[in-house]
């Protein structure tokens, strides 16, 4: 049959979807059947995660859940998927973060995993490679050693390491009391290694070029009284053996400078951001010589990210997030693959050019929406078939999933609050609903349209939710951004407040059943603003919280970042007043608080400062602790656990005020 190059035809080759799969999705998916257990089906973790494609194009590999905590690996060939081979299986508490191919026939495997130092939980990495029929496992770098320190061991800056079946990996080890960072090139298969770069204790990382050869380094700026100064050199090294030369100067904080991120070998160029009147734009530097060149640039928002395909440094375009997130892809062919598959599958939906084969024949697409979680297709550019590979949640297949939609809203000073607004399923009015406002983490961060397994279960649950980009979010430039919602958290809690009203006052949302959601900084804005706000918010739901800024500042204190820490948290009287801890005499409503008791992001000590605080000062609580886990509460369990849990805590508190 002959197919016009504009054209895609898609077809499902998936056996297992149709059968295993299915009858999961049949066993689960309809919300009206009586044994539907919301909070267990979107609590689930994803069907499979970090999918890959070999080199050649013709295996797949992927990562899927076990029953407990941990993964297993699986490869598949890419013409019949149906029956995968488990390759590695890894269990808790170490995860399968992803795996890569190094070649045709080996795959290099991220674990991640959590070490106590002094009763405080340490990341550390460990790599594992091992071949896609199983064979010769080998463990190529150990971090749970050098995890007491709190040192990020093994890295992988460039599965290309230069030599077939090597990779460089960053090392960072201790000496004479001094952090020092370097880098090696592993063999994947023998598990041996050779020095690329000393150990340096002046270095703050590498980025190599894609091939095997490492081109620039951070450095880092003598320290100040035992803490890391703001701001990062660079010096770049135009060629194996050459000295390093002075390249350029980012700083965190202000975001001046060039931050390079990507040496693209192939085309000779080091791709970075650099601040364009208030906004990060898109720039490439010649490394032979020459001006900047700038890529992308957009009036609005900040250039979010550079996109790749296929496992060299090669960039195929910019990635930017206004409403909906686009990909501007430079090469034609690419923007043509993109809209042949838009067209194949029509309505809003989110295309990303996952992964490719090397000579990019076979491309990976991954295509999501807000009420799609996503599926995987493999697409062959010459047959211009597109195969359907894996949904990434099979369990929610077939369950009637929430609208999201981009929505503004006034601030109280008359500024214009991007937001979403999600409503039940078949939901268009939203008028007398209970309603969620749901501030989200980082600070330095923003929500972006997309599924949301939160968002859809409260939706799911007959709740509107209402996710604010506040100022203080990333995203929009300089101005937006301010100091971050910590420093500049005045601002930050009164948009999130002021869309709270905005809910009410347009007929969104009952006044009367009205809670806000939050998890890491959306747990502290969550309790931030029922504290400046103490009328408004019915309940207050706070996972992993910040709850006291001074104490959480302090806990940086003998640790390197300690200055930047301190200058995102600020300091005197407005660090005290920012903190609910502080301010828990001013809450009137009940308060959720769960929380991983091993969290490194944020201790779980802030959970147990807010609990404190919140029985002296008489006010209804409950505290869900989950031991073991780590700040994204990563277990299905857990996950259900927490959905139903706060469920029921909003229900109940929604009734008790009804009651009164």
């Amino acid at each position: 049959m002959s197919v016009d190059r504009n054209t895609v035809v898609v077809e499902s080759v998936m056996a297992w979807r149709r059968g295993i799969l299915s009858l999961l999705a049949l066993a689960v998916a309809s919300a009206a059947h009586a044994d539907f257990d919301a909070a267990a089906v979107f609590g689930m973790r994803p069907s499979v995660v970090a999918v890959t494609l070999s080199p050649d194009g013709r295996r797949i590999a992927y990562v899927a859940p076990d029953p407990g905590r941990g993964g297993m690996l699986y490869v598949a060939d890419a013409e019949s998927v149906a029956n995968p081979l488990a390759v590695l299986h890894v269990q808790a508490p170490q995860v399968i973060d992803r795996c890569d191919w190094v070649d045709t026939a080996r795959l290099l495997c991220n674990l991640t995993g959590l070490h106590k130092n002094d009763g405080e939980p340490q990341p550390y990495r460990r790599l594992v490679a091992v071949d896609a029929d199983g064979g010769n496992l080998k463990l190529l770098a150990n971090g749970s050693v050098a995890a007491l320190f709190g040192l990020d061991v093994g890295a992988v800056i460039d599965l290309h390491g230069g030599v077939p079946g090597t990779v460089l990996v960053e090392t960072e080890s201790v000496t004479r009391g001094k952090y020092a960072v370097g880098v090696e090139r592993l063999d994947t298969r023998s598990g041996t290694s050779a020095t690329v770069e000393n150990a340096n204790p002046g270095a703050g990382g590498f980025l190599s070029d894609g091939g095997g050869t490492v081109m620039i380094t951070a450095v880092r700026r003598p320290r100040r009284g035992g803490y890391d100064p703001p701001g990062t050199m660079y010096m770049l090294r135009r060629a194996p053996g050459a000295k390093w030369e002075p390249f350029s100067e980012w700083d965190f904080e202000t975001r001046g400078g060039f931050l390079p991120l990507i040496v693209d070998g192939r085309q000779r160029r080091v791709y970075g951001l650099q601040n364009l009147n208030g906004r990060l734009a898109a720039y490439a530097w010649p490394i032979d010589g020459g001006p900047a060149e700038l890529v992308h640039a957009d009036d609005n928002v900040d250039v979010d990210q550079f996109a790749t395909l296929g496992s060299s440094n090669a960039v195929v375009g910019v990635s930017v997030v206004r409403d909906h997130r686009e990909t501007i892809y430079f090469d034609a062919d690419l923007r043509d693959v993109v809209a042949a598959i838009h067209r194949a599958l029509p309505g809003d939906r989110d295309v990303q050019l996952a992964d490719a084969s090397a000579d990019r024949r076979r491309i990976l697409v991954f295509v999501a929406s807000d009420t799609d979680p996503g599926v995987y297709y493999l697409y062959d550019r010459d047959s211009h078939r597109m195969q359907t590979l894996y949904v990434v949640r099979s369990e929610l297949e077939g369950v009637a999933l929430g609208r999201m939609v981009p929505v503004h809203y006034p601030a109280a000073d008359g500024t214009s609050i991007p937001a979403y607004l999600t409503l039940p399923p078949g939901v268009t009015n939203a008028s007398g609903l209970p309603a969620l406002i749901m501030p989200h983490g980082g600070p330095t961060a923003r929500d972006e349209w997309g599924f949301d397994w939160l968002v859809q279960f409260y939706a799911h649950q007959g709740y509107a939710v209402l996710q604010p980009n506040f100022r203080g979010s990333a995203g929009y430039g300089d101005a937006w951004q301010q100091t971050n919602g910590f420093r500049s958290w005045r601002t930050s809690i009164g948009d999130i407040v002021d869309g709270a009203r905005w809910m009410v006052a347009s007929g969104r949302a009952d006044a009367k059943r009205l809670a806000i959601v939050g998890w890491s900084y959306g747990g502290y804005a969550a309790l931030q603003a029922a504290v400046t706000a103490p009328d408004l918010f019915r309940a207050v739901v706070a996972v992993a919280p910040v709850t006291d800024l001074p104490k959480f500042k302090e806990s940086f204190r003998y640790s390197g970042n300690f200055r930047e820490a301190a200058n995102m948290l600020g300091s005197g009287q407005e660090l005290k007043e920012g903190s609910p801890a502080r301010q828990a005499k001013r809450l009137r409503v009940p308060v959720l608080l769960v929380h991983g008791r091993a969290d490194g992001n944020v201790p779980f000590s802030q959970t147990e400062i807010m609990d404190r605080a919140l029985k002296a000062a008489g006010v209804t609580h409950q505290v869900l602790p989950f031991d073991g886990l780590a700040h994204s509460l990563n277990d299905a369990a857990a996950r259900a656990t927490l959905l139903r849990t706060s469920d029921e805590f909003l229900r109940r508190a929604f009734e008790r005020d009804a009651a009164e």
